[in-house]
């Protein structure tokens, strides 16, 4: 019995484990992005970062899930775009991610966003290292949407904005085609006895934001939506 119970706890701490490392085994991320403003860019700090999900022995038996996540290298990215980081690699990873300009990073710049890169682990690795596929890197700038009632007059308009701010995420696929999801959202109402209403919003500066609307008298008469690039920080919807 003694002995059946020592066995449960050695498989215990057998499946319980941490992300481990080869020695003298290194990684390289490179990539580069899109972006112009020179010594502003150099400053934002890039850092790569390693996890994995493994089991944990609680008292009497039982287990419990849990994830690691290591710092595995960081650095800077170059006046030209371009980012390179060399890292110590992990044996036992199941993800790979990189986080540009991260909030409480001693180097954080407010005027861009935090740029979160998925799925880094799905690129194929040659000669040790991860070619990530070219990104865009823009400031956050402020803007405002004009919504005016031109032609109708009767129905209320239902109106929401999806968009990234301070926060982007970046997934890469497993064909390596890149994707981002809307992180932000707001949603407004513009009643019959409303001509204009004004939305005062931060975003990335350049990247897309998604209007969605609804037109409503007695039930949905119109409904739509529209993916826009918002140029000189201005952009009105007429209905």
């Amino acid at each position: 019995m003694y002995r059946f119970l020592w066995l449960v706890v050695s498989m215990l701490f057998l499946f319980s484990c941490e992300l481990y490392y080869d020695d003298n085994t290194r990684l390289l991320f490179k990539g580069n992005l899109s972006a112009s403003f020179g010594t502003e860019t150099a400053a934002l700090p890039i850092v790569a970062f390693a996890s994995g999900e493994f089991i944990s022995p609680l008292l009497f038996f039982a287990i419990s899930p849990y994830e690691d996540v290591d710092v595995i290298g960081m650095s800077n990215i170059e006046v030209n775009g371009s980012f390179a980081v060399t890292t110590i690699s992990p044996s036992n990873e199941q993800k790979l991610f990189l986080v540009i300009n991260e909030s409480n990073n001693p180097e954080y710049n407010a005027n861009f966003p935090t740029q979160f890169i998925e799925g880094v682990e799905k690129l194929t690795l040659k000669n040790s290292t991860y070619e990530i596929p070219s990104l865009s890197l823009n400031k956050i700038a402020t803007s405002e949407i004009l919504i005016a009632r031109k032609n109708n007059l009767t129905d209320t308009l239902f109106l929401g904005l999806k968009y990234n701010s301070k926060f982007k995420e970046i997934l890469i696929e497993e064909d390596n085609s890149v994707t981002t999801a809307y992180l932000s959202n707001k949603s407004y109402e513009v009643f019959p006895n409303e001509n204009e209403f004004r939305i005062t919003f931060d975003h990335i500066q350049n990247e897309p934001i998604l209007i969605e609307y609804q037109l409503r008298y007695n039930g949905i008469t119109e409904q739509g939506e529209k993916e826009v690039v918002i140029t000189n920080n201005n952009y009105d919807f007429q209905f």
